[in-house]
């Protein structure tokens, strides 16, 4: 077992542990109900066809819809417009945008201050064409933030 480190058993257990239940709590969250076939990456049976001015809003609990982009449109307009503002207090905001000679699409995560109901004004991202907006509740409690700030803390030990 020459060049094989030996860690700390309890260590590697609490690191698996959160390691699954981070894996499991992202599936349950990822709206994987959205995927009838169960194939997540086959999208272009899920979303109805674009023209260069629209994107796409995914809104937790319903139906992808594309929407017209108007000028100068930002997260927060997207927001209102889906009725995401009054359908969820807080909320998970990601937007997936096409990057020209890049496969795949590039992922920003979108802060959303449930206290103030506004997106964070850095991330308050302009919608591009064929956007992609998804929108999920945030259901974390005050210990699921104390958990991931100690699951960073442990991680850098190993």
């Amino acid at each position: 077992m020459a060049g094989k480190t030996r860690q700390n058993p309890i260590a590697r257990r609490t690191l698996l542990g959160a390691t699954v239940f981070s894996s499991l709590l992202t599936l349950l969250s990822s709206g994987c109900i959205l995927f009838p076939n169960g194939d997540p990456t086959d999208v272009s049976k899920l979303l109805p066809e674009t023209t260069g001015a629209s994107y796409t809003v995914m809104l937790k609990g319903s139906k992808p819809e594309t929407k017209e982009l108007r000028q100068n449109m930002l997260v927060e307009h997207a927001l209102i417009e889906s009725g995401a503002l009054k359908k969820f207090g807080k909320m998970d905001i990601v937007v997936k945008r096409v990057i020209q000679g890049k496969q795949g699409r590039h992922r920003l995560d979108v802060d959303f201050d449930s206290a103030t109901r506004k997106v964070k004004e850095e991330q308050n991202y302009a919608i591009h064409p064929n956007d992609i907006v998804i929108i999920s509740p945030d259901n974390s409690t005050q210990l699921d933030k104390v958990i991931d700030s100690l699951s960073g803390v442990l991680g850098r030990n190993n």
